[in-house]
């Protein structure tokens, strides 16, 4: 329960859609409304993004300052990429 009572937003994500001049190397940054706990994982069930219908592989580490989710890919992205990225369920 105690989870519901900081129930999370995102607030940014980077790149936004539609941006202009991504890197095809670029990862993509998801910023919430609030830290999470020191035991909180995020895994590839959890965040995750596909291409042309395939998921992605690639790391998602949680920042220090545990606000900020990173998701990295493992191999670069054509330059006209069209990114699904996809969060499901709750984070403590």
């Amino acid at each position: 329960m105690a989870c519901l009572k900081m129930l999370r937003t995102i607030t940014e994500t980077s790149p936004v859609d539609g941006e202009d001049d991504g890197a095809v190397t670029r990862e993509r940054l998801i910023r919430f409304s609030h830290h999470f706990g020191n035991a909180t994982i995020v895994d590839e069930r959890k965040l995750f993004a596909q291409f042309d219908g395939q998921q992605l592989g690639g790391g998602i580490p949680i920042s220090p300052h545990r606000p900020t989710v990173t998701l990295f890919y493992e191999n670069s992205l054509l330059a006209s990429a069209l990114i699904r990225v996809t969060l499901v369920g709750m984070f403590c």
